[in-house]
């Protein structure tokens, strides 16, 4: 009996043509791009290139082999008594995705119905810096492992610029706990939880510049709350040596 696969497209593109950067129109365009789905049965990416179909794992997994083989996710319970930062789930962060994409399909006009606090607050972060909204959950692929991953969110600047986002939403118990260093080419950076976030925020964009992307900028963004529901965006910039490797 054929296998029934669990495979949903996913990516999220502005409806006007005119309002998108050429590099995204023409990356979105191609046959990779517009193949591209994931099977959550397998959980790996499927796509069209060069004639064939193909299989590719993603980008964390294929991060942590390379540069953290050693590190060890922090899955302790947030201690409520000492704490007023609530955390978030896998489902809350994958809604975030699915709304910040809602919005981009639909221009940027209107949000959401039933949209959620941590995606309104991002959406009027962005607004108020009078971006305009491009892709959402768009297809890369990283060559140099031949792997797939997918950009968050990449917005248009008013002067033009694209800016790349890494959506991230809660507060992560011991982000800043080192557990020895990298590998490879990061020998001697702290393996933190916050500096993965800045690994993936590197090859991602490094992905979408091979890929012919034209990206000006990039970010990670951070949504949390605390016990009153109180919304707190953090950006994070490059870090020196991602900036380094980035050039």
């Amino acid at each position: 009996m054929k296998r029934t696969r669990a495979i949903e497209p996913f990516f999220y593109l502005h409806p006007n043509e005119a309002l998108i950067h050429p590099s995204i129109v023409k990356h979105a365009a191609t046959r990779t791009i517009q193949s591209a789905t994931f099977d959550k049965e397998d959980g790996k990416y499927h796509y069209w290139k060069t004639g064939n179909t193909f299989a590719s794992g993603g980008l964390l997994s294929t991060l942590k082999y390379n540069y953290y083989p050693h590190y060890q996710e922090n899955r302790s319970k947030r201690k409520w008594k000492k704490t007023n930062i609530r955390g978030s789930t896998c489902a809350q962060g994958k809604l975030v995705d699915k709304q910040i994409g809602e919005y981009t399909i639909a221009g940027g006009k209107g949000r959401p119905k039933r949209v959620t606090s941590m995606a309104s607050a991002l959406l009027g972060y962005w607004e108020a810096m009078g971006h305009i909204p491009q892709v959402a959950q768009l297809p890369v692929e990283i060559t140099r492992w031949n792997r797939m991953t997918q950009a968050d969110y990449i917005t248009r600047a008013p002067d033009g610029r694209l800016w790349l986002w890494e959506v991230k939403t809660g507060f992560p118990v011991g982000g800043f706990r080192k557990q020895g260093e990298f590998k490879g080419e990061f020998k001697g950076v702290s393996c933190t939880k916050y500096n993965i976030w800045q690994l993936q925020l590197h090859f991602t964009r490094e992905g979408l510049k091979k890929a012919g992307v034209d990206i000006s900028e990039s970010r990670i963004i951070q949504v949390h709350s605390d016990k009153s529901k109180k919304m707190t965006i953090i950006v994070h910039e490059p870090k020196s040596w991602i900036a380094d490797a980035t050039q």
